[in-house]
């Protein structure tokens, strides 16, 4: 028995000329043809604007850096406060934990 070629169909294979090549589309081509089809952007859009916040400077004397996760609402807070009360964050941590205590003690 005599195996099938499987290659066999491919023997008049000739490669396109230079001229029969597609040209390839601009870019503005592609994104016209992509509205008209009703494709959409793979472009994440921007889920909060960033929060425009001064910025800040202090020589605290303090060297410890803290990291955390929170929200984003808890971030802008923070910053809010600290600039309504004209401190660096460390201080308005300081004096958050201690307002914390003081209510946790009355309770």
């Amino acid at each position: 028995m005599s195996r099938v070629d499987p290659l066999d169909s491919l023997k008049n294979f000739e490669p396109k000329t230079a001229t029969e090549q597609k040209t390839k589309q601009s870019n503005a081509e592609v994104e016209q043809m992509a509205n008209q089809h009703g494709f959409v952007s793979r472009q994440p859009a921007p889920l909060l604007p960033p929060v425009e916040r001064a910025k800040r400077r202090y020589k605290t004397g303090r060297n410890v850096q803290i990291n955390i996760k929170g929200e984003q609402e808890t971030k802008d807070e923070l910053y809010r406060i600290a600039d309504d009360i004209d401190q660096p964050l460390g201080e308005t941590l300081k004096r958050a934990l201690a307002a914390l205590r003081r209510e946790l003690e009355v309770g």
